[in-house]
């Protein structure tokens, strides 16, 4: 089946579409045409119809038949005879003409046959171009085609290295801040490990020093103790010293019992005027008022520094003999000699040993203390001196 396209392009060549099968029946017929011209050439066939050629067939067969009834048949007459000759002679003109169309149609065939060849190099040639010119539009298409794919895939690509430029910016940056972060972790953990190594240092220097203090401090304990007990003993020894030189005191004052009395004896008692300072209607003026001074006789003897006496006879003033002299107080050793008055709760005026001073009578060898008080003192029998005294104290 062949059919025709009379598409024009650029070229103005008409273009014709046929199927293999009809293509490879045109080459069998146009090669059965050109053996066909060779025989026809050589003389060896004659092209007929095939309604011709039965119709010859068929007179070739009756003529077959006619000649066999003359030989079988001779009582034949020679005018039916002359007849059946004339009849086959217009038959052979008849074939002779139609011999003779065949022949013109042959020519006409070769011519026809010719000019399909022609037509079918043209038509190849034609068929080659287009071929070739569908490849080049093809190519040429394909070309474009790849121009804009490979335009779009560098676009893509494009596209996608931005992206991944852009995503390997962005993770570069973040690894950039955790390196950044991980830097300073490292910086304060190197920093803690400095701070831990300094402080493990310094609580090994400090468990040096606390050693070191440790065993001083058992060693000063040790000599404390050491101390203590030369104290202890020195103590001891030092009380029964001013335990034997109250008990000679009291002896030779005339103090009875002289082992049980502290030794302590009012020798006088007066009236003394205290001035000190005090605000007044928000004005610093000087005061005066009247108070007591007692001198009262220690048992022990003015040989001894003061130093080593002062904190027993304070001690022994604190404890009983304040108390015992009718004092509500006695004020601090930091605060002697500081005026203050005070009153109880009923708004009276108590009576406290506020001031006390130390002096050595060289006379009686013993030391003496002058109290000061913010009233008389009660001064009991047992604390006055005896009448008579019977000797002066040995140191």
């Amino acid at each position: 089946m062949a059919f025709w396209n009379r598409n024009s392009d650029d070229t103005g060549i008409e273009t014709v579409k046929i199927t293999r099968e009809r293509y490879e029946e045109m080459e069998k017929d146009c090669e059965q045409l050109r053996r066909l011209q060779e025989e026809v050439k050589n003389g060896e066939r004659l092209i007929v119809f095939r309604s011709d050629y039965l119709r010859l067939q068929l007179d070739s067969e009756e003529a077959e038949r006619l000649r066999g009834l003359e030989a079988t048949y001779q009582y034949s007459t020679l005018n039916e005879m002359q007849a059946k000759l004339d009849l086959v002679e217009k038959q052979c003109e008849y074939w002779q003409k139609q011999a003779t169309n065949a022949q013109s149609q042959l020519k006409e065939a070769a011519q026809n046959a010719t000019k399909w060849h022609e037509a079918y190099d043209e038509l190849q040639q034609s068929i080659d171009k287009q071929i070739e010119q569908g490849r080049l539009l093809a190519a040429r298409q394909d070309a474009n085609e790849l121009k804009q794919l490979e335009k779009q895939l560098r676009k893509e690509a494009d596209n996608k290295i931005a992206e991944a430029a852009a995503m390997a910016d962005q993770k570069i940056r973040e690894a950039q801040k955790q390196l950044s972060i991980a830097t300073q972790k490292q910086k304060n953990a190197t920093q803690r490990l400095q701070e831990a190594q300094a402080i493990e240092t310094s609580y090994e220097v400090r468990e040096m020093d606390l050693k070191a203090r440790e065993d001083a401090y058992t060693t000063h304990e040790q000599n404390i103790i050491e101390r203590e007990q030369a104290i202890s003993g020195k103590l001891t020894s030092a009380q029964n010293v001013y335990r034997i030189m109250r008990e000679r005191a009291n002896a030779a004052r005339g103090i009875t019992p002289k082992k049980q009395h502290d030794g302590y004896l009012v020798l006088g008692s007066r009236q003394w005027e205290e001035k000190y300072q005090s605000v007044v209607a928000g004005k610093r003026m000087q005061c005066s008022d009247i108070v007591w001074k007692s001198v009262l006789q220690s048992p022990y003897s003015a040989g001894i520094p003061i130093d080593q006496i002062r904190d027993l006879i304070e001690g022994n003033l604190r404890d009983s003999i304040a108390g015992d002299l009718g004092c509500d107080y006695m004020v601090e050793s930091k605060q002697n000699g500081r005026y203050k008055s005070t009153k109880d709760k009923m708004g009276c005026e108590r009576n406290g040993l506020y001031k006390w001073t130390f002096q050595a009578n060289y006379r009686s060898q013993l030391w003496e203390v002058d109290i000061y008080t913010m009233k008389d003192i009660f001064v009991k029998e047992s604390r006055r001196p005896p009448q008579q005294q019977k000797k002066s104290i040995k140191k």
